[in-house]
């Protein structure tokens, strides 16, 4: 009787197991796009950005992360031969969040931006209107399986919000 109820606790134990790891398998990266930013404060050092943040999940589950972390650079001189990416951002956002089966959640994320550490990219943005931005980053998952899920992103976007 041992024997049998071993036997039948270790199938258990290596379904669940395989399903976890058939699960892990099957677990797509949510896509992250910056999708606006719009000026909240200015001063005489700085600014203030909110960016508005998309992340989509296009799995087939709902996903739960721990935290997110960030890196936003912008492009030094759009229409430049060589692409120069300036860091002016990073963070981590330690809310939990849940992002439904194929779902989109939108952030809202601030960020302090000091002048002296975008330079050029500022120039390049008040004479081309636009923000040509590359976001980086990882994804803590804790649900259904625990993974880190880094992502990348390169869009343009319009910080007046037109």
């Amino acid at each position: 009787m041992t024997n049998f109820r071993s036997l039948i606790r270790g199938c258990v134990v290596g379904l669940a197991l395989g399903l976890l790891a058939a699960c892990g398998a099957g677990l797509k990266p949510p896509d992250v796009e910056l999708v606006g930013v719009r000026l909240s404060g200015l001063g005489l050092q700085g600014a203030m950005l909110q960016a508005r943040v998309s992340v989509f999940n296009p799995n087939r589950f709902a996903l739960e992360a721990s935290r997110v972390s960030f890196d936003l650079a912008l492009l030094d001189a759009p229409g430049a031969a060589e692409r120069n990416w300036v860091e002016v951002a990073s963070g981590v956002l330690h809310e939990g969040l849940r992002v439904g089966s194929r779902d989109t959640l939108v952030l809202e994320v601030p960020i302090e931006l000091h002048y002296r550490d975008i330079g050029s990219a500022l120039l390049a943005v008040l004479l081309a209107g636009d923000l040509d931005y590359r976001l980086s980053g990882e994804v803590v998952v804790v649900r259904p399986v625990q993974r880190v899920l880094p992502f990348q992103q390169f869009g343009v976007v319009d910080p007046s919000g037109g």
